[in-house]
């Protein structure tokens, strides 16, 4: 939401608006300053955004993570798909989010044989104290 809004104030800057009524600052500083502030914004954000998902570094190191999002234009909030993949002693553990407007859901993929799917959870959860330990 952030990241389209001040795209709309730069591609008015752009086409020379003048936003001075609006935050007299501008004004002071000026169009070219302004456009860096702006941008710089975008930067900020976009950081941010990709921070979001990051697990702390000692449960990062234990796993591959993916984080992938789209903007769909009719909506508010981007779509974010993130994986985290994670190979424990007893087998693979994917652990999905998905999120829609404010909605989320996980689900956590394991074997389809129940007692190495069991296994394989208790050593994620093993990894996952462990590393909260170490945080």
């Amino acid at each position: 939401m952030a990241k389209n809004f001040y795209s709309g104030v730069v591609s008015r800057l752009n086409q020379g608006h003048d936003f001075s009524d609006e935050l007299p600052a501008v004004k002071n500083i000026g169009l070219e300053v302004t456009k860096d502030v702006v941008n710089q914004a975008i930067k900020d954000f976009s950081e941010k955004n990709n921070m979001a998902w990051d697990l702390p570094k000692s449960l990062a190191e234990q796993c591959k993570s993916k984080v992938t999002w789209t903007v769909d234009p009719e909506e508010i909030y981007p779509r974010y798909s993130v994986t985290h993949s994670f190979l424990t002693p007893a087998g693979n553990v994917k652990v999905l989010i998905t999120t829609k407007g404010q909605n989320f859901s996980v689900d956590i993929i394991t074997s389809k044989n129940k007692m190495a799917a069991n296994a394989a959870m208790v050593e994620l959860e093993k990894i996952i104290s462990f590393a909260l330990l170490l945080s």
